[in-house]
């Protein structure tokens, strides 16, 4: 998702989020959910933070789309999804 923010077109990469990685990341997650809890808990904590980087040098986001993907993976953790 990451490589998507940073080097494709904001309108190309809009389209590649909503249309081909969020959904997929969704059922990936869900199987790791049903599987184990505690680690589908821990593993999205892991990725909003290295979707937003280092406090020290956050990653770049000209487009807001680092936000949209945060917001979304916090809407999966919290199961709204």
């Amino acid at each position: 998702m990451l490589d998507i923010v940073e080097n494709c077109d904001p309108d190309d990469a809009q389209m590649q989020l909503v249309m081909r990685e969020f959904p997929t990341f969704l059922d990936y997650y869900r199987q790791i959910r049903d599987a184990e809890p505690e680690y589908a808990s821990k593993c999205i904590a892991h990725w909003r933070l290295f979707m937003q980087g280092p406090p020290n040098k956050p990653n770049k986001d000209k487009c807001g789309l680092i936000y949209v993907i945060c917001h979304f993976l916090r809407s999966v953790a919290d199961g709204h999804t």
